[in-house]
Parts: C-alpha cells; structure tokens; sequence
C-alpha cells in the first residue's frame, strides 16, 4: 500500500487566535482540540452576534465508552461521530461549536489505510499533536422506555472521497499514502482469487453471487436468498432434524450441506490456508442468552451458546464474504448485554468490514407477526455498505397493506393429503381462548410455537403446523421430510427458530442490487 512520495514540509503552527483567519488561514490549522477533550475538522467560520462560530466535524477518541469499538491499540485514534434516530435517520454529520472553545491546534489524517499500515507507532517524528480519523461512528439520541440506546447505528470506515491527499514518512525510511483505492483494499483482504465482481458462480455471462448459511436450521434465510437469485454454496447446523428438513428442501449440486458443529468446520477450515472465499455470508447464531423470552436461564446452555456466538469472527476470517449479514434476538442491544455487541462490532471492525445495525419490525416487511429481531449488515474492506431494504408494507402511500393474520392462513389450500394442516390433529383447548383480531398480526412465533400466546384467531386450538408454517412466510411448497413429520416439537422449533423467508428476501434483493451496481461501476469505470 505504500508510494514514496516528496514529503509534505509542516508549517509552524500559530498561537491560538479566535479569528477565522487562523483557523481557517494560510496556514490551514482546521484542525483542534476541543476544551471538553473532543476534536474538530474545521470547515467553515461564521460570526453571530459578534461572536466566531466553527462549523464542521466533531470527533472523539476511539475508548470513548459511548462508541462501543475496539479499545486495543487506540493511541491518537479518533472517531467521526454523527447522530441518528431509531429508524437510522442520520442528523447533521457536521456540528457548530464557539471557537472558545479551542483547547489547541492540532493535526489530524483522515485515512481509509487499515491502523495495521498506518498508525502513530510507525510515524517519524510523531508528535502528540497527530492524530489518525479512519472510522465514522453514527449513533442514537434516542432511547426506548427500558433506556435502551443501541437500537441502530453504523460503524464504517472513512469514505476514500474523505480521506486527506497526503503522504506520511516513516520509521522505516518508507513514506504511506492516507488514500487508498477501494479495489486494493479488498484485493489485499480476499485476494486476486476472491475479488470477480459480478458474482464468483459461473461465468462472466452467468455468474451469480455465492452464498453461505451458518446456523442455518430449516431454511428460512437460504429460501429467501434462492428467492433473490444468489447462488447456495454451504449450509451449516448441528440440529440433525433441522438439516434433514433442509436437505429435503435445497439440496442441489454445488451446495454443501453440512450437519456438523461450527467448531468443527472452523477445524477443517483454517484461515491461514486461504479460507474459503464466499461473495455473500448469513449467520443466525443461537439466541437464546440474548432472548427476552430466557426467563429460566440455563447457565451450561448459556455458557455452549455464547462460546457458539464468538465464532462468529472465525466466520469472518474463513469466509472473508464481500457483505455479511447476521439476525439475532433484539435483546442484544440491551444494556446488560453491552460487552456482546461491542466484542461483535469489534470482530468486524479487527478485519475492516463497515458494519450497520437495526432493530427491524418484520411486519414491515409482510410477516404478519409481531416480531422484532436485531439485523446487522457488514461489508468487506473496499465495499460500500448496501442500504437495509425499503419498508414493503405499511400505512404510508406506495406500501402494501399491513399483513394479516387471515391472509396468511385463509388461503392455505384444504388438502387432505397435507399432514401438516391436519386440524382434527391439533390440541383443541377445553375452555376457549379470547379471539384474536383475524386482521390484525399475531404473536411472535417461537421454538416452542409461541406459547400461550399464539393460536388460531377463533380461540378454539392451536395452529396447525401449515398455519405455523405460512405465519413465518414459508411457500406452499416447503415441507418436512417423513422421519421429522412425526415430532410435532421439531417441526414447531425448527419454524419458530427460523427467519422469516419475506424478510430475508428483501434483504437480499437489496443486496444482490448493490452489489450488481457497485461491480458495474467498477467494471465500467
């Protein structure tokens, strides 16, 4: 990544002087420290009332607690930091302050160069007026009843067209470029042999982007990845009955479908043997130490799925996918669980990836069910994140109604050849339920089918597993294999532990979009 250029000579810095001419002079000193310990990108000076204000961007230091990233290997790094609401509607990236507040001038490099390649460590001459800006961190005012404040946010790393045109000496006798071009970056990340923009299936004419499932239980995410044209490479789960219903449904040539323990493939898979390339990677890993419904905490299950969730970093590292997408319980950005989600954010941060989360109503998205899950969006080193897909239902003018209970389940066809829409089969209850409304949306369903809390709209039994099935947004045609049919627990976990294939098809259909965007640019360039 390093060009020898002449370096850049450093002009003395003035004396604090409240006038825009220093801060914004000959001398380019827009560049301070802030009484409160914060910095400023000074772009613009304006006077009100007599008094000089400074427009531009406000930064903080990389182990402020309020980031939630890496606080390793921090020295002079700071943080872009910008503002959102719950839905991730970014403020003002740029913040006014009173030039009063000056505490000094200092230097600060904006750079998309990975810290590995570039950092205070490695400059000759540093002094501790340097400072390194390689990461925006966009974060939410807002709080939930409960004070929860990490329902969305983005962590991404500075944008090429933001980093400063400038060379730094060092040490070494060599000098590094604070710009790098993107396609370097995810050359140097997934190698020449891992970088086909376009999609690394077939040929140029047919290609399609290949996609990997972790923790992929019945199918609910690679039904919604079929759906939106990606390419099944690998499938992964330790449940045997989840994998015999997956392989019912997607077996197909080039596809892996593996019925193993994640610890296990990360044995046969070292990263330091060149991996195993993937364009598109999903992990839904276990959820419950996360759930608001674990109400009984098992500490041994607990202790086995939190050791299952840190592997989510060797995914990244075997895989290295060009965008990586994850879902899990909502109650991860809950506070008490704040050093799980800083150690994830840190996992894709360690490797470079952009990274943006949000706390999705599936609703939204046609799932008639009131269930809210954590999404989590990454792209590799040298992408552009895509954006979360556009709301398909809603109240608002151009979306579809909101789903219904009804829809979802008054149209299944009365097949009675179809098992598993067996009413006479189902539990009747002895004393009728209240009814639900049939044009509202239902309960969320879980591995257990939804408890209490979910039954056929009319107050007389519990869903059929078909009615379970289409809940969650299943096609007709998706069924589970004979020697799984007759374990009624199997079938209403396997759904319930699922992701809904609508949502997951939106998600895709963004990203496979993007992507053939962002690769035709390139191509073409």
């Amino acid at each position: 990544m390093r060009e020898r250029r002449e370096r850049r000579d450093g002009s003395e810095r003035h004396p604090i002087d409240l006038t825009d001419k220093q801060i914004l002079g000959p001398e380019h000193n827009r560049d301070v420290q802030l009484k409160d310990g914060t910095f400023m990108r000074v772009a613009r000076i304006s006077e009100v009332d007599d008094e000089t204000w400074m427009i531009g961007r406000r930064l903080w230091i990389q182990n402020h607690l309020g980031l939630m990233m890496p606080e390793a290997g921090t020295q002079n790094e700071l943080v872009w930091v910008s503002f959102c609401d719950n839905d991730a509607n970014e403020s003002d990236r740029e913040v006014r302050v009173r030039a009063a507040e000056i505490h000094r001038f200092c230097k600060i490099v904006f750079t998309n160069v990975p810290h590995a390649y570039l950092n205070i460590t490695q400059v000759r001459d540093a002094q501790d007026d340097l400072f390194f800006c390689r990461w925006q961190r966009m974060t939410t005012t807002e709080r939930t009843a409960k004070g929860n404040q990490n329902m969305a946010g983005s962590i991404v790393p500075i944008d090429v067209a933001d980093t400063d045109v400038t060379t730094i000496e060092l040490w070494d006798g060599g000098s590094q470029n604070a710009r790098v071009a993107p396609a370097e970056l995810r050359r140097h990340f997934r190698g020449p042999s891992g970088c086909k923009p376009g999609g690394s299936s077939g040929s140029r004419r047919s290609a399609k982007y290949t996609f990997a499932d972790f923790f992929c239980g019945a199918g609910g995410v690679s039904q919604g990845a079929v759906d939106a044209g990606l390419a099944l490479r690998l499938a992964l789960d330790a449940n045997g009955d989840a994998i015999r219903t997956y392989h019912h449904n997607f077996n197909r040539p080039g596809l892996d479908i593996q019925s193993d323990d994640i610890s296990n493939f990360i044995n046969k898979h070292p990263a330091a043997r060149g991996g195993l390339p993937i364009d598109i990677v999903h992990a839904s890993p276990p959820c419950q130490p996360f759930s608001r419904a674990n109400t009984t905490p098992n500490a041994a299950n607990d202790a086995e799925n939190l050791a299952t969730f840190t592997t989510v970093r060797d995914i990244i590292e075997i895989c290295k996918p060009r965008i990586m997408t994850l879902e899990e319980a909502d109650g991860l950005t809950d506070d008490r669980h704040r050093e799980w989600l800083q150690r994830l954010f840190s996992w894709f941060i360690e490797f470079g990836y952009s990274v943006q989360w949000r706390v999705v109503e599936m609703w939204r998205y046609g799932v008639p069910q009131r269930r809210r899950r954590l999404i989590l969006i990454a792209a590799g080193p040298g992408e552009t994140l895509p954006p979360f897909p556009a709301f398909t239902h809603g109240t608002d003018a151009g979306l579809l109604p909101p789903p219904t209970i009804a829809q979802a389940i008054e149209d299944i066809d009365d097949d009675v050849d179809d098992r598993l829409n067996d009413v006479s089969a189902v539990h009747h209850f002895p004393v009728p339920k209240p009814t639900l409304p049939r044009n509202g949306v239902s309960g969320t369903l879980t591995c257990n089918g939804g408890g209490g809390k979910v039954y056929h709209f009319d107050g007389l039994r519990k869903h059929t597993v078909r009615e379970l099935l289409s809940l969650q947004t299943f096609p007709a045609s998706f069924d589970f294999p004979g020697n799984v049919q007759g374990n009624l627990t199997s079938m209403r976990k396997q759904i319930g532990n699922a992701v809904p294939p609508a949502f997951s098809r939106a998600l895709f259909a963004t990203v496979v979009d993007w992507l053939k965007g962002e690769d035709a640019r390139e191509l073409f360039a």
